[in-house]
């Protein structure tokens, strides 16, 4: 019962920053936090000096935007156990999918 009530609870609202480690492109992984912004359909990404916004349709289109910028098709992919990317954008750490 205890489990149902906090899902219940938590659909609409953001989910905080969790602890992640980020890259784009090629470049060194830094530390970063992801926002669960809309339960399997909206992510926010925030690097020190970065934003990301992440957005997922259902229907397995992916779009992703840098700073507010244009929404821009992104492939998700799994690059290794553990590493998502969207396009250039890659994540590693706890990743709030659904």
């Amino acid at each position: 019962m205890a489990k149902a009530l906090v899902l219940l609870l938590t659909i609409g609202m953001a989910v905080p920053g969790l602890a992640q480690d980020c890259r784009v492109k090629d470049g060194a992984w830094r530390q970063c936090s992801l926002d669960w912004i809309d339960p399997g359909r909206r992510w926010d990404l925030r690097l020190p000096d970065e934003h990301w916004q992440i957005s997922h349709d259902g229907s397995g289109t992916v779009q992703i935007r840098e700073a507010g910028g244009q929404w821009v098709p992104a492939q998700a992919r799994w690059q290794e156990p553990g590493v998502l990317c969207w396009g250039d954008l890659c994540a590693r750490g706890p990743l709030p999918l659904d």
